[in-house]
């Protein structure tokens, strides 16, 4: 008899446990998934109402031919999407409606920034994106004098992937030379409320093309300068490089300076910087 009821408490027990152990029940495959790369976002005025723009890249995945081999076609480029609304969070929603897969935003490398929403909207912006749970600290925030649309129109120059290139010249080659500097949303907003130091960002602009006949390109070169909340204006690539010897952020390359002297021109390049600040207060303030 006890035999038997140790069956049955057995069996009792084993069918509770199976409804903790449902294994991932609100799991996602990968192909089911738009993933994110790139975000832009824009403040426009259409038709005398203002409007976010929303605009998305997200990873094409490479077609298969029959057979199983994968296709010739540029399928790892990445497709641009588009959402509008009078809110922020209402533009992100209607870029979803225009894809059939689960958008995810866990793999956003950049955000990029239309002037009118550094201006008029940055609290907005960085106020939502905090409060989003898919949001990654070391996503690169970047500031354009044009439209972010523009810039994700313009893509890669050089790699496949827009949201590599982006980092790569951002955090290596536009640091290491001086031309600019990659913030991070992390930092960007900490010196957003920071009593005694004001916030920059990456800029990044579409210039016209060196080669003849070739297409716009986009330039990583100088600074963003915010104050409290808004975009005050610009630090070109001589101002970027005195910001980053006065707060040593050189380290990732050599910063070629040209010197002139006995009317004979030559370059230094620095590989690290230090810098020592010391304040003088006058008056009574």
């Amino acid at each position: 008899m006890i035999k038997k009821y140790c069956i049955v408490e057995l069996v009792l027990l084993l069918i509770v446990l199976s409804f903790f152990c449902t294994g991932c029940w609100n799991s996602k495959e990968v192909e089911s998934l738009a993933i994110a790369t790139v975000v832009g976002v824009d403040y426009l005025n259409e038709n005398g109402s203002d409007i976010w723009t929303v605009s998305v890249i997200i990873l094409n995945p490479v077609g298969q031919e029959k057979g199983g081999e994968q296709s010739s076609e540029k399928g790892g480029q990445g497709k641009l999407l588009l959402g509008k609304g009078k809110t922020l969070q209402e533009a992100v929603v209607d870029f979803s409606a225009h894809t059939s897969r689960t958008p995810y935003y866990g793999h956003i490398s950049t955000f990029i920034l239309g002037e009118r929403v550094a201006r008029k909207k940055m609290g907005d912006f960085t106020e939502t994106i905090m409060r989003f749970w898919e949001d990654r600290p070391k996503t690169i925030v970047m500031v354009t004098k044009g439209t972010a649309l523009e810039v994700l129109q313009t893509g890669p120059a050089v790699e496949k992937l827009f949201s590599k290139e982006l980092k790569d010249l951002a955090m290596y080659k536009a640091s290491g030379s001086g031309y600019s500097y990659g913030v991070i949303f992390s930092d960007f907003t900490a010196w957003l409320e920071s009593p005694d130091r004001d916030a920059v960002a990456t800029l990044i602009n579409v210039v016209p093309p060196d080669v003849p006949d070739s297409s716009p390109q986009n330039l990583i070169e100088g600074l963003a300068v915010f104050q409290g909340s808004k975009l005050v204006g610009w630090l070109n690539k001589e101002e970027t490089r005195g910001y980053l010897l006065l707060t040593q952020k050189i380290s990732k390359g050599r910063m070629p300076i040209t010197v002139t002297k006995d009317n004979k021109v030559f370059t230094y390049f620095l590989g690290i910087s230090k810098s020592k600040i010391q304040p003088f207060v006058t008056g009574n303030d």
